[in-house]
């Protein structure tokens, strides 16, 4: 990769230098001014994202994602839009940020032992630690949780 970067640059190749002078595509077909094709670059998307941590009697409340968005069947928490944010936990919020090849994530984690508002708990199911080892999660909900395991574990 660093050598198509240092000899084969689209507007200044360095093709005299270049050790496949002889047999290079771009020189036989005559196509040295347009090769190589540089391709548009995938935009990456900024996105925040909320969480609600809720802790009841050591059990963690969690739900697994459904289609049509990222981590599509992956565990994850109770997702908050912005006007559900606690208040009082803004300064305790826990904020990694995660990349994606499409997304740049600004995750905040916000713990709590009270339930969230306007919560479907058909929806979500509160499991154990032990149990939520086992389930498939995302890796930056995994990174939290090991982050925050003792803290959580005796809460």
């Amino acid at each position: 990769m660093e050598f198509g970067a240092l000899h084969c640059k689209p507007v200044a190749p360095n093709c005299k230098v270049c050790p496949l002078e002889g047999s290079c595509f771009a020189i036989l077909n005559d196509q040295v001014n347009t090769l190589p094709l540089k391709l548009n670059k995938l935009k990456v998307k900024e996105r925040d994202i909320h969480y609600l941590v809720w802790i009841n009697n050591g059990e963690i409340f969690m739900k697994k994602r459904g289609e049509g968005d990222i981590w599509n069947g992956l565990y994850d928490f109770w997702e908050l839009n912005g006007k559900d944010i606690p208040s009082q936990n803004i300064a305790n919020a826990k904020i990694y940020t995660h990349k994606l090849t499409h997304q740049k994530l600004q995750i905040r984690f916000y713990i709590s032992h009270v339930p969230p508002k306007n919560s479907k708990a058909e929806d979500y199911t509160f499991y154990s630690f032990s149990e939520i080892e086992n389930l498939p999660k995302p890796i930056i909900i995994k990174q939290f949780l090991d982050a925050q395991k003792l803290i959580l574990e005796h809460k």
